[in-house]
């Protein structure tokens, strides 16, 4: 017989039972035990059931964009019927990007958004409904919006406090901003019912994610807040529309997917030489003793120590004139008396394309800009690649009422 007669189980029993001498009728007798004790079992196939529904969501940019931006994925939850559905076929549309899933089973389902394993406060908490397959209809749909604050006649990305998306007047989503003069941020664990500025996902985002329809309504009532401390219980349970006035801005859908198909404007940016005015205080010097002596310090030992006379220290302070003896420890001298403006560089600062608006195309909100807001946490739009291009940028809040040309900018 050849090795090509045989399994590789047979061959092996072969092989023995030719070493030791058994007949050919023993040897069939084991290739049938052999048969017997190893039966062959058929692949169980688990027949799928025919998928017949479909469901489709929409956001407003590039599927590339919103992975970078905001980093979150939807998934149908689990329910009795069927298992949880996210596998997700994506394809471009007129206004952004589509992702449809398909299911076997036409039910209410709930649509969840999540970073990991946690789950994203933007997650609807009512179900959505599913389409025979082809249908095409999407009646969820978000947008993904660039947060910032208007400081004179520019846009700046503030690195400390918090934003707050609200809809309807209920907290859907606290993000806290990284600072340390980053203008990233993350979501935290807070909800309406109990605040929490925690970090709650691995995930350091650019923008917010809003609704843009719901049930195939368009979203109405949604508010973006800018704030530089947390908000406080008692301003959450007293929310209301006037104290969102004062503090963000109410969301208009049209106006924010129109703000991102703006046509880019051609015109260069106004550049403004802007001179940088130092002012020197007053100095002073407090009177010691000395360690060895445990005498007060004299005039002459004070004056050398400013590059001055015991005349000019004198003079500097007059009420001493008519007892210069009087000096007692822990007296405080004028060393140096306040000096005028003085020019010490100039900034090369642009002014935007525009002017700041509600909404802002982000190719229209940057400039070139050598300084930075002095006394501010915010971030100058320094160049176009800041922002991402297809986001619209929306101005929450002034955060100040002067014009920060004027005291703001400060020489590098």
């Amino acid at each position: 017989m050849r090795r090509d007669d045989f399994s590789g189980s047979e061959f092996v029993v072969y092989t023995v039972v030719k070493r030791v001498g058994l007949t050919k009728q023993k040897l069939a007798k084991a290739r049938a035990s052999l048969d017997n004790s190893n039966p062959v079992k058929p692949i169980p196939v688990k027949s799928r059931p025919d998928l017949r529904f479909e469901y489709t969501y929409e956001i407003a940019c590039s599927d590339e964009s919103f992975r970078q931006s905001v980093g979150c994925h939807f998934e149908l939850a689990k329910t009795e019927q069927e298992a949880l559905i996210g596998d997700w076929q994506v394809q471009r549309s007129a206004n952004g990007t589509q992702y449809t899933v398909f299911s076997a089973v036409d039910e209410p389902k709930k649509i969840v958004a999540k970073v990991a394993m946690r789950v994203m406060g933007i997650s609807l908490p009512q179900s959505v409904k599913l389409h025979p397959i082809g249908a095409g209809i999407v009646n969820e749909a978000f947008i993904p919006v660039t947060p910032s604050v208007q400081l004179g006649e520019r846009l700046g990305l503030p690195t400390e406090g918090y934003y707050y998306h609200f809809f309807n007047g209920r907290l859907i989503q606290e993000y806290k901003l990284l600072g340390d003069g980053k203008w990233l941020f993350y979501a935290t664990r807070s909800t309406h019912e109990q605040l929490n500025d925690e970090q709650g996902c691995n995930r350091h985002q650019s923008a917010i994610l809003v609704y843009w329809k719901i049930g195939g309504v368009e979203a109405k009532g949604q508010h973006l807040v800018y704030l530089k401390q947390q908000i406080t219980r008692k301003e959450l349970d007293s929310l209301n529309d006037e104290w969102l006035a004062k503090h963000g801005v109410l969301l208009e859908v049209k106006e924010l997917l129109n703000a991102s198909k703006q046509t880019e404007s051609k015109l260069a940016n106004r550049q403004v030489v802007q001179q940088v005015v130092e002012k020197k205080s007053s100095k002073v010097h407090t009177v010691i003793a000395d360690i060895n002596t445990h005498q007060r310090e004299s005039w002459p030992e004070i004056a050398q120590q400013y590059g001055l006379s015991a005349k000019q220290l004198l003079d500097l302070n007059p009420r001493y004139h008519s007892n210069p003896m009087g000096l007692k420890v822990g007296d405080r001298l004028t060393v140096q008396l306040p000096t005028p403006n003085q020019t010490v560089g100039a900034v090369l600062c642009e002014a935007p394309l525009q002017k700041p608006s509600k909404y802002n195309q982000a190719s229209h909100a940057f400039y070139a800009c050598g300084g930075t807001f002095q006394g501010t946490s915010i971030k100058p739009i320094t160049s176009r690649g800041v922002l991402n291009s297809e986001l619209t940028v929306v101005n929450l809040s002034h955060a100040s009422p002067l014009d920060i040309d004027d005291f703001h900018t400060k020489y590098r």
